[in-house]
């Protein structure tokens, strides 16, 4: 790949006023966040999760990219 059209894409991923989104948070850490919302802590809840926050309408007017999606 072109290092140009690396930097570039880099880039406009970490235009503000947007950024990444990191889907990798830590089994402790997701189960604080469902806690905080008294929302049971198993497979399937962690999923449903993460799909609120992926199919969030607009999701692309304030993020730019996001791992692992």
């Amino acid at each position: 790949m072109d290092k140009n059209i690396l930097v570039e894409t880099a880039n406009k991923m970490m235009m503000r006023p947007k950024g990444i989104l990191a889907m990798d948070e830590s089994s402790p850490t997701i189960a604080k966040r469902l806690a905080s919302i008294n929302v049971d802590n198993n497979e399937d809840n962690r999923r449903r999760y993460r799909e609120l926050i992926v199919t969030a309408p607009n999701l692309s007017d304030y993020i730019s990219g996001g791992y692992p999606l």
